[in-house]
């Protein structure tokens, strides 16, 4: 466990290393994998039928609502790869288990599962109206000042303090949020409007920030036709830059490159030293996105460019996006993509991240939209996204047309919480720790950020929903 703990950097003290994530050997075919188990009784994601017929026209045809009753086997090809795409099922059970794999539901196990799930039913409503699980404590300090909007997109620097990015100033507080010092991002000859941004404090106290720039001339409006399927113009840059005194002042920020850019996630330092940053690209012919990381040597001063990860696709959200990364025990490094076709995938690099040769789908269950990963300090992971059905519910609300050639579950209005004991391998029952019951994209709960300010307690936020929670570890998964 020692060894696990000192792998892989987001803050100068953040423990974050990850082994597999997906209940698989990283050998195993995408195309044949079974299902992601929690506790040796259910599947998380629900069953993985490899039944044949019309997966995609029953997509097609219920434009908003797809039941898994449907065929859940959509067939799908592109010029990289080609296989099943499988739907998640939440009306498996241990009396109905996939192919290849021996249920264990002992009469114990099915009592605790029962009892948990009686627990965490209960909960509170803050005053944004959102559910919180009962074990969740609302953190309101967090809901103004910097962290306003930037869910917990915070480090901790070499000297303990926190530390968070704004548009255009840096924030620094030495009594773990309650009060910031604010500092304006500036450089010689550049101006700022910082957009999404990944951080990491290296090993050596530098502070190294990906970021979008908004301003003119780094920022051109979008725009998609929806008869080509592509977008027609539009354009942001993704800049890096360093500090080397605690994020008040800023050299050698340099383009990295120009294009359409998602969300620019995750940054980490591995236990070799090297920085690994995750953005995207998009792509044209038809339009889509695709991802790509920058990782460097030298404590972020220069940086080379990843292969491109294109999985195919068709409009303005499909193809893979906003990918999370974490270094494995054995020091490859993972990422893990979203996507819209009902499952996390993940991409595993054998050289830092400079460049990605293994790929395939997991069983993680998941709606289009990012998650967040974290190691804590225990050594256990965490997990933290949207799934791809409500709890409980058969039926999901789709977006197809110009999103994506294949419709997408968008599901946020819950967030889901998951633990691993052993690098991946398994995963507590998923909890739905928040919830909102009004729609539309003011009620989601997305865009998830994870940090530990000290062993055992978690602080989760989200860039959606202006969720700011506190966790116990040992309320879920014991010491």
């Amino acid at each position: 466990m020692q060894s696990q703990r000192s792998m892989t950097r987001r803050g100068c003290n953040k423990l974050t290393s990850l082994a597999a994530v997906s209940g698989m050997s990283w050998g195993t075919s995408w195309e044949t994998l079974s299902p992601l188990m929690y506790d040796n009784t259910l599947p998380l994601g629900g069953s993985a039928y490899q039944g044949r017929g019309g997966g995609r026209q029953c997509a097609r045809a219920t434009s908003r609502v797809l039941s898994p009753r449907c065929a859940r086997v959509i067939h799908m090809q592109d010029q990289q790869s080609q296989g099943r795409f499988l739907l998640p099922s939440p009306a498996a059970t241990a009396s109905d288990p996939p192919k290849g794999r021996v249920m264990v539901a002992g009469s114990l196990a099915l009592l605790l599962t029962i009892l948990s799930a009686t627990a965490a039913a209960e909960g509170t409503i803050t005053p944004e109206g959102t559910w919180i699980d009962n074990r969740a404590k609302d953190l309101p300090r967090f809901k103004t000042g910097p962290m306003a909007h930037r869910g917990f997109a915070i480090i901790r620097r070499q000297d303990g303090a926190l530390f968070t990015l704004g548009n255009y100033d840096a924030s620094i507080s030495h009594d773990e949020g309650r009060t910031w010092e604010n500092y304006k991002v500036t450089a010689p000859d550049m101006d700022f409007l910082i957009g999404d941004r990944a951080m990491v404090c290296t090993d050596k106290g530098t502070i190294v920030v990906g970021f979008k720039n908004h301003v003119d001339p780094y920022d051109v409006e979008l725009e998609w036709d929806e008869h080509k399927r592509d977008w027609v113009a539009g354009s942001t840059t993704n800049f890096t830059m360093r500090s080397e005194d605690g994020g008040r002042t800023w050299v050698d920020v340099q383009e990295l490159f120009s294009g359409i850019i998602g969300d620019n996630r995750d940054m980490i330092q591995t236990k070799e030293g090297k920085i690994v940053f995750s953005t995207m690209v998009v792509l044209h012919n038809p339009g889509r996105h695709a991802v790509v990381t920058y990782s460097s040597d030298d404590d972020g001063k220069t940086w080379k460019r990843s292969n491109i990860i294109d999985l195919g696709g068709s409009g303005h959200h499909d193809g893979v996006t906003e990918a999370a990364l974490a270094e494995l025990s054995d020091g490859r490094v993972l990422l893990l993509l979203r996507t819209g076709w009902g499952y996390l995938w993940q991409a595993i690099s054998d050289d830092g991240g400079r460049y990605w040769r293994t790929i395939g789908k997991t069983n993680i269950s998941a709606s289009s939209a990012p998650c967040a990963i974290e190691r804590l300090v225990s050594g256990r992971l965490f997990l933290a996204w949207n799934q791809f059905y409500p709890e409980g519910k058969e039926e999901v609300n789709l977006r197809g047309a110009d999103w994506a050639e294949i419709p997408m579950s968008w599901h946020r209005q819950e967030l889901s919480i998951a633990f691993s004991e052993d690098d991946g391998q398994s995963w507590t029952k998923p909890v739905v720790i928040a919830r909102r019951e009004d729609a539309g994209e003011e009620s989601e709960l997305a865009y998830p950020h994870i940090f530990e300010p000290r062993p055992g307690v978690i602080w989760l936020g989200t860039e959606h929903g202006k969720l700011r929670i506190e966790l116990n570890e040992e309320e879920f998964v014991g010491p």
